[in-house]
């Protein structure tokens, strides 16, 4: 950094520099870019608003209020482990135009979502084919269940109200690698709940809209990652009812393999639980004023099997994102003499928007 031929885009949040190290994708709304921050060095997601607006309409977010009031609370309970990406924070940024968009930083997941990680490393989404050599650890489904089951309690009773995520989609559920004390990152990912964006206390009328559409979504992930791991006449059907109930060797029990029966078992325990909440409240749960069910049992069976299971992740091979900033060598802008920080937003760099910086 002390190459008089090498300048970075520096920012300033809250009294802290952050120095631009690279495009980290783009949604509809938002630009995402690593960022690391100065005095620490560590590495954080920056989010930028691709919508300008006056600054009158320029207007904290919903997802922006539901962290700093609600979701960045202690759980009610002990027992409850969200795990939810901190919010540090946002700020509006005036653009070269006069009009104003908005900026927020949040803790950086490294790992990628579930989805991505069906999608790239077992190259089928509908999971149309049973490949032996690409199963999904058996230990990964109950910690996924686990931990994603936990974020969702502690939004169901931090408030009054309960929280819905409305949009827990597997692109919304991130795979995160710890590190350890030296450094070294986990072998075992952690599974964050994200996106808050459609987040709120009720789901309206749409009969599509019912109490436990979070939890819904959550299961038919489930379900998917246990498709990867059976052939296709052992594979659990997406209404959750086990089939031959009667025949264990054609039900719930997978010969040869007891950790992927014991993830089964419980999936179609869980999906029974559901269907019996569902059956209990009848229209009822169409509801807005219907509450979700307490999630305190599954999240205790999911962790208790989690840990009986083997930590063995054979057939995976995790690719988290590397801890280091990237610079360019390009012309210095100002007087030649060592870096100097560029105070517009690399997404508005030469009138471009949506590009990353070009050094």
């Amino acid at each position: 950094m002390s190459d008089s031929n090498t300048r970075a885009y520096l920012f300033k949040f809250r009294g802290s520099d952050y120095v631009f190290c690279r495009t980290a994708g783009h949604g509809a709304e938002a630009q995402a870019q690593v960022v690391q921050k100065v005095s620490t060095g560590e590495l954080l997601i920056r989010k930028v608003s691709k919508n300008r607006l006056d600054r009158s309409k320029c207007i904290e977010p919903n997802e922006f209020h539901l962290m700093e009031e609600y979701l960045s609370k202690p759980p009610r309970s002990p027992d409850i482990r969200p795990l939810i990406p901190k919010f540090y924070g946002y700020e509006k940024i005036q653009s070269k135009n006069g009009l104003f968009h908005l900026v927020s930083y949040w803790q950086l997941i490294n790992g990628g979502s579930v989805k991505d990680l069906i999608m790239t490393k077992y190259n089928s989404i509908k999971h149309t084919k049973f490949n032996p050599d690409k199963r999904f650890p058996a230990r990964l489904i109950a910690r996924m269940l686990h931990q994603v089951f936990s974020s969702l309690q502690h939004l169901y009773t931090v408030y009054k109200k309960p929280i819905f995520h409305k949009d827990l989609h597997p692109g919304n559920i991130w795979m995160h690698f710890a590190p350890s004390g030296d450094g070294e990152l986990s072998d075992i990912p952690d599974f964050y709940v994200g996106d808050f964006g459609y987040a709120g206390w009720d789901f309206g009328f749409n009969p599509n809209h019912m109490a436990t559409r979070d939890i819904d979504q959550v299961m038919e992930w489930a379900r998917l990652m246990i498709c990867i791991n059976l052939p296709e006449h052992q594979r659990p059907p997406k209404d959750g009812a086990v089939p031959y109930p009667d025949d264990l060797q054609r039900g719930g029990t997978i010969p040869g393999d007891a950790p992927m029966t014991a993830i089964l078992s419980l999936y179609y325990d869980f999906c029974h639980e559901l269907k019996q909440f569902k059956d209990q409240k009848g229209r009822k749960i169409r509801e807005p004023s219907c509450p979700p069910p307490d999630l305190s049992n599954f999240i205790r069976r999911a962790e208790a099997l989690e840990k009986k299971l083997t930590p063995s992740l054979t057939g995976c091979r995790w690719e988290a994102i590397e801890d280091a900033t990237y610079h360019r060598p390009g012309k210095t802008r100002g007087s030649g003499r060592g870096l100097r920080a560029i105070s517009e937003s690399p997404d508005e760099e030469d009138g471009e928007t949506d590009s990353e910086p070009d050094f």
